[in-house]
């Protein structure tokens, strides 16, 4: 009985927790990659195409069968989004360049 109350508690702590904590590991990955973007922009004066393989892949991005892993969205030549995804169904982690925030979306 104390094992089951000890298991029910550890996932009710879980599943309360703050995503930044949840999911840190991928939030540092997507924060290391922003860099990478943004020194892109600086040099090349835009952020690079979502089909420019060879580039997202020298920024940091993972290549997968659907494209790259965190999912990269370019907006406008001065914002982009990151997406990591999980499955077909949300809610996913999303870093917007316009707010510089991480969300739960």
């Amino acid at each position: 009985m104390i094992a089951i109350l000890s298991l029910v508690s550890v996932l009710f702590a879980w599943f309360h927790l703050p995503f930044e904590i949840k999911r840190r590991s991928e939030i540092n990955r997507g924060n290391a990659i922003t860099q990478n973007l943004n020194g892109y922009r600086l040099a090349v004066g835009k952020y690079p195409e979502k089909g420019d393989w060879k580039t997202l892949n020298k920024l940091g991005f993972s290549m997968n069968d659907l494209g790259t892993q965190p999912d990269y969205k370019k907006v406008s030549d001065t914002s982009f989004e990151l997406i990591f995804l999980e499955g077909f169904d949300g809610p996913y982690l999303t870093y917007k360049s316009t707010t510089k925030k991480w969300s739960i979306e």
